[in-house]
């Protein structure tokens, strides 16, 4: 993975390097000023949907690649792909083309998963799927492994206890990122305004 994106071990490891030196400045000079009150999580889960808990029902279509895969074999693969995104965007049905051409879980079932928590989704499958509507499916999705194609075949929403110690404790972290993120770009701000730079042609 790390060849694939155009880096060396080295590289890649001074960027880990430079991102932990980053973290533990940032937790010295910001975290400590950072206060989240009781009132402020009541606020905000009052006013905002982390007071909701959401629940997709996805079905799945997967062809693998296999490890090594010759040009060939990559090309055929992702020609089927293809072929099948554009079959649903034709109007097939997912379930009869999971059946017949998907390697994934519930395959003869026609790739349907179940509901799965949002907060249980791999980023990358929640990001897919985050503003598709029921009976919506995803864009091709490829990843080292292979082809996903996923279809949202409904979501529920419910209303979360806000005395709830999980619920409180998400809100109180979710808020901190925030403040974090806010705090971050003012003290940047506050640096450049101090630095002193000469451009030299």
């Amino acid at each position: 993975m790390i060849q694939q994106e155009g880096q060396t071990r080295a590289q890649f490891r001074d960027a880990i390097k430079k991102e932990i030196e980053r973290s533990r400045l940032v937790d010295r000079v910001l975290k400590s000023k950072i206060i989240i009150t009781e009132k402020q999580i009541d606020s905000f889960l009052t006013n905002d949907e982390a007071s909701f808990s959401e629940r997709r029902r996805l079905a799945i279509i997967f062809l693998p690649l296999p490890e090594e895969a010759d040009a060939r074999t990559t090309e055929a693969v992702d020609k089927q792909a293809k072929d099948i995104v554009g079959r649903l965007k034709g109007g097939a049905d997912f379930g009869r083309l999971a059946v017949e051409y998907s390697k994934g879980p519930a395959a003869q079932e026609g790739g349907d998963l179940g509901y799965i928590a949002v907060g249980e989704l791999a980023p990358p499958i929640e990001a897919a799927t985050r503003n598709l509507k029921p009976g919506e499916a995803s864009d091709l999705i490829k990843t080292p492994s292979g082809y996903f194609i996923f279809k949202v075949l409904d979501r529920q929403k419910e209303k979360q206890a806000t005395g709830d110690a999980s619920i409180r404790e998400k809100a109180r972290r979710q808020l901190f990122q925030q403040e974090m993120n806010r705090k971050f770009e003012e003290w940047v701000k506050e640096l450049e305004s101090r630095a002193f730079i000469q451009i030299s042609l």
